[in-house]
């Protein structure tokens, strides 16, 4: 499902896990502010 709003979406969408660290950014946030700092492994 995120797939396509990865690349396709034209709004920047960013989803945070409990603790409100970001878990994932689309490549639209990723043009205006760069990727994370730090990506975190999926499933922890």
């Amino acid at each position: 499902m995120l797939d396509g709003l990865d690349r396709e979406a034209p709004v920047q969408l960013v989803v945070y896990d409990t603790d409100a660290r970001v878990r994932w950014i689309n490549a639209a946030i990723e043009k205006q502010f760069g990727p994370p700092l730090k990506r975190l492994p999926d499933g922890s």
